[in-house]
């Protein structure tokens, strides 16, 4: 009983510190980190995007829950930052344009979800991003879609 209290506790804790509610399912997690990390991007950059998350999930060193992988500490930097994007799709403030793009990140999340995605790939990183060249030298080069390159 106290792991299970314990448990709630800190899924509780999460909830609050992210901005996600309660009701948020895994489909939306990942669609809302999507468009926090790619709204710029073409359909097939949100699955690629949208595919580490969910490849992240059976993925030895990585957490193996959808939630967990997104808030893992310094793994989607617009979600653990709380960039602008981050905070305008939880805060429900999207226009029309950015409704538009948020479908399409709950496409994206619907496919990598029914495991359509692209399999393999547990990383990315933005084209201009500098930094973590340790981390990433150990990892192959898997494409670049967009502004983002793709590792395995």
């Amino acid at each position: 009983m106290k792991n299970f209290i314990l448990a709630f506790v800190l899924a509780a804790s999460a909830l609050f510190t992210t901005g996600l509610s309660a009701k948020d399912t895994d489909r939306e997690i990942v669609a809302k980190t999507v468009f926090a990390e790619s709204l710029g991007e073409t359909m097939e950059g949100k699955i690629a995007v949208a595919s580490v998350i969910v490849n992240r999930t059976t993925t030895k060193g990585y957490p193996h829950t959808i939630a967990k992988v997104c808030f893992q500490k310094n793994a989607f930097e617009s979600v653990t930052k709380k960039s602008r994007l981050w905070k305008k799709v939880n805060g429900g403030q999207l226009n029309e344009v950015e409704q538009a793009k948020y479908a399409e990140c709950l496409a994206a999340a619907d496919i990598a979800l029914a495991g359509e995605g692209v399999p393999e790939i547990t990383a990315f990183r933005e084209l201009k991003c500098k930094g973590g060249e340790k981390y990433f030298s150990k990892l192959e080069l898997v494409g670049i879609i967009g502004h983002h390159r793709f590792y395995k």
